[in-house]
């Protein structure tokens, strides 16, 4: 059963790993977005910290909401 844990924790690393953060700053024509992985604006800012401080929080509830999925998953 060890090498089962143990294989689950490679596992769940290497996923972690590959997600990349689907939500970045874009800024063209003088106007600053955050944009998803698909390209939809999901948020104009009046300026760029604010633009990167809403990356940062809605990447970081990306990655939450994958491990709550990943975790539900496994005692499933």
């Amino acid at each position: 059963m060890a090498q089962t844990g143990e294989a689950f924790v490679l596992c769940y690393k290497s996923l972690m790993n590959e997600i990349e953060s689907p939500y970045r700053v874009q800024s063209s024509e003088g106007h600053i977005r955050v944009v998803d992985e698909s390209g939809r604006v999901v948020l104009n800012c009046g300026d760029l910290a604010n633009a990167e401080q809403y990356v940062a929080l809605l990447n970081q509830a990306f990655q939450r909401g994958f491990k709550a999925g990943f975790r539900a998953a496994r005692r499933s």
